[in-house]
C-alpha cells in the first residue's frame, strides 16, 4: 500500500490507512528537561513546569512529529489488523465532525464483533456462546468479521476515549489522564482538536519510561516500596485447555489487555496471553483462535517467550525495570517455588507513582 501523502488532513481520495507525516527536524530552540543529576526534583518541577515536548525530547523523539498510523472509519477490519500489524489506532471520521474519533483496539472489536453481530448474545455470556461455535459457524462470523468496517464494530469494542493535548501541555495532566481516563493521549500541534495535525500518541508505556528516566530524582525513594504493597493478589487467569477466544472475550469482560494461564493443579504459570498476540492474524490463521490457548500460542510462535514476574519482595525499581526492558504490560508476582501471588500491571504503577508522587491530584 503506498504510504500517506503528507498533506495536512486526511482527504477522501487518500489511502484507508494512513500515516500522519512527520516532521524530520528538531526546532533548535526547543530546550528539553535537564539531564538527571544528583540532586532531587520538586513535585512541583515533575508535575507543572515538565511538558509534553520535555517528555519526547527525554525519549529520544523529535517534538515536530513521527509518522502516525490511523485509519479512516471505513477500512476494514481485515486491512486495519493484518496489514498494518497493530493493534490500535486513531479512527479518522470526515462527517459529521472532522477529526480523530478514539482509538480503537482491536482484539475487543473481534470478540465484541462476535458477540453481539454474529452470534447475538450478551457481552456476559460470551465464553459460553463462543465455546458452542465451530466449523462452519466459525467461518461465517470470519466472513463477516474481517469484512466489516472498522467504524461499524468500534462502538462495541473497548477504546480509549480520545484524549488531546498539546506540546504545551504538563507532564503530570498527561499522567492524570492515563490514570483515570485513556491509556493514550494523543499530541497534536493546535488546542483545535477537529483541524490539528497528528504529531504523537503517547502510550503508559512511554510515561513510564520517562519517568524511569527521573526515577533517581523523585522527591520519594523507589527503594523502600515493594512488590507486596501495590500487587494486585486477585489474578485473573484460565488454565492452558481454554480455547484462545474465550481467554481473549474473559480480557474483554474484565477489560483487561492481556492475561496470565495458570495450571490448577499446582497454581503455577504456565504462560501468557495479550492483545498484541492477535497483531498480523488473517483470514486464514482466524481458525486457530478455536484452539486451546498454550496451542495458539505455540502456533503463533509465541509460547517459548517467558513469563516476566517478581518476588512479593522485589523492589519497585526492579519491577519499572522488568516492564521496560521486557517491554511488557504486566509483571507477575509468584513466591519461590512459582506459585502465582499477584499481579502488578502499569496502570497499578502509574497510579501508585500518581498518588505517592502528588497527592491530592
Amino acid at each position: 500500500m503506498e504510504p500517506m501523502s503528507t498533506e495536512r488532513y486526511p482527504h477522501p481520495t487518500h489511502p484507508e490507512v494512513g500515516r500522519a507525516a512527520a516532521q524530520p527536524l528538531y526546532d533548535p530552540t526547543l530546550v528539553g528537561p535537564a539531564a538527571p543529576g544528583p540532586h532531587r526534583l520538586t513535585r512541583e518541577q515533575l508535575f507543572h513546569d515538565m511538558k509534553v515536548r520535555d517528555l519526547l525530547l527525554a525519549l529520544g523523539v523529535s517534538p515536530g512529529g513521527r509518522d502516525v498510523i490511523y485509519f479512516q472509519a471505513h477500512t476494514t477490519i481485515e486491512t486495519a489488523m493484518a496489514k498494518e500489524r497493530i493493534h490500535s489506532a486513531p479512527v479518522w471520521v470526515e462527517q459529521p465532525e472532522r477529526g480523530y474519533t478514539q482509538i480503537v483496539k482491536w482484539h475487543s472489536c473481534m470478540v465484541a464483533q462476535i458477540a453481539v453481530s454474529a452470534i447475538q448474545v450478551d457481552v456476559q455470556d460470551l465464553a459460553a456462546a463462543l465455546f458452542s461455535l465451530h466449523g462452519d459457524d466459525v467461518e461465517s462470523v470470519k466472513n463477516s468479521f474481517f469484512q466489516r468496517q472498522v467504524l461499524s464494530v468500534a462502538s462495541l469494542a473497548q477504546r480509549d476515549q480520545m484524549r488531546p493535548v498539546t506540546l504545551d501541555t504538563r507532564v503530570g495532566d498527561v499522567l492524570l489522564a492515563m490514570v483515570n481516563i485513556a491509556h493514550r493521549v494523543v499530541v497534536v500541534d493546535d488546542s483545535r482538536f477537529d483541524s490539528s495535525k497528528l504529531l504523537h500518541v503517547i502510550s503508559q508505556f512511554d510515561m513510564l519510561r520517562f519517568l524511569d528516566k527521573y526515577a533517581a530524582q523523585f522527591p520519594i525513594d523507589l527503594n523502600t516500596i515493594e512488590a507486596y504493597q501495590l500487587m494486585n493478589t486477585n489474578v485473573v487467569s484460565v488454565p492452558p485447555t481454554t480455547r484462545a477466544i474465550e481467554a481473549l472475550s474473559k480480557c474483554l469482560q474484565h477489560k483487561f489487555s492481556g492475561m496470565a494461564i495458570i495450571d490448577p493443579a499446582n497454581n503455577k504459570f504456565v504462560g501468557h496471553i495479550s492483545v498484541s498476540d492477535l497483531r498480523g492474524i488473517t483470514p486464514t490463521d482466524f481458525i486457530d483462535l478455536w484452539l486451546p490457548v498454550t496451542q495458539y500460542l505455540e502456533r503463533r510462535g509465541l509460547a517459548s517467550r517467558p513469563t516476566i514476574w517478581c518476588l512479593p519482595g522485589s523492589l519497585l525499581p526492579e519491577i519499572i525495570r522488568r516492564m521496560i526492558d521486557n517491554h511488557v504490560h504486566r509483571v507477575y508476582i509468584a513466591d519461590r517455588i512459582g506459585h502465582a501471588a499477584g499481579i502488578i500491571t502499569i496502570t497499578d504503577l502509574l497510579a501508585y507513582l500518581l498518588a505517592r508522587l502528588f497527592p491530592g491530584e
